[in-house]
């Protein structure tokens, strides 16, 4: 097939040349894994199965209530001793979490 008309297959495709190379690395790559999992039988641990399910089925569940202050509004007074006994004998409630922060690099292998 000459490049002209390889050209001219595309164009009738609707594909742009850029196009049909990232689909040829696609399916090369979808070729390879097939490969891959038929060399090794397909074989996964129940861990993985477990790791897998978890990952696509867990949701998290939220839910809330909007209170304006307002509402509260002159209902309640704290002077200064009761405001460090309460948070003496509550201080975990104050806590902030240890928070990280992480760095990380992608590689994508060339294929």
């Amino acid at each position: 097939m000459t490049r002209e008309s390889m050209r001219e297959a595309l164009r009738l495709s609707r594909m742009s040349p850029d196009q049909f190379e990232q689909m040829q690395r696609e399916n090369l790559i979808l070729t390879k894994l097939v490969t891959l999992i038929r060399l090794n039988g397909g074989k996964v641990s129940d861990d993985e199965v477990l790791e897998a399910f978890r990952f696509e089925n867990e949701t998290d569940h939220l839910s809330f209530v909007k209170l304006s202050l307002l509402l509260f509004k002159g209902q309640v007074t704290l002077n200064e001793i009761e405001e460090k006994d309460y948070f003496q004998k509550h201080q975990e409630e104050f806590r902030i979490s240890t928070s990280v922060r992480i760095q990380y690099l992608v590689f994508r292998a060339l294929i």
